[in-house]
């Protein structure tokens, strides 16, 4: 997860992510501070794109703000375990190991 996502939301501006963004399930709200396009899907991009040029996005960028500013180590913490469990449900076989 790049943090460009988090340092605009703390500058209060509005964001828009693919859904292969690590963090675009737990930072964005779609059409509260930002909107979330289908990963390679270049028309829902447009899409996206369409309806922020027609939103308030004065609104979204302090929606943007106020989710960044409650998110705590503990928010980080529940995403972590979830990762972890996630790989742990994998079979051996598709976990991607580098024995470098």
């Amino acid at each position: 997860m790049g943090l460009v996502v988090n340092e605009a939301m703390a500058a209060s501006l509005p964001v828009i992510v693919s859904d292969a963004c690590g963090c675009a399930e737990d930072l964005v709200i779609p059409n509260r501070n930002g909107f979330v396009f289908r990963s390679g899907d270049a028309e829902h991009l447009a899409e996206c794109l369409r309806q922020a040029v027609a939103a308030n996005l004065e609104a979204m960028g302090r929606s943007s703000r106020t989710i960044i500013d409650q998110w705590t180590l503990a928010h980080s913490g529940r995403s972590l375990v979830a990762c972890i469990a996630y790989v742990l449900a994998l079979p051996a076989s598709e976990r991607a190991v580098d024995q470098r």
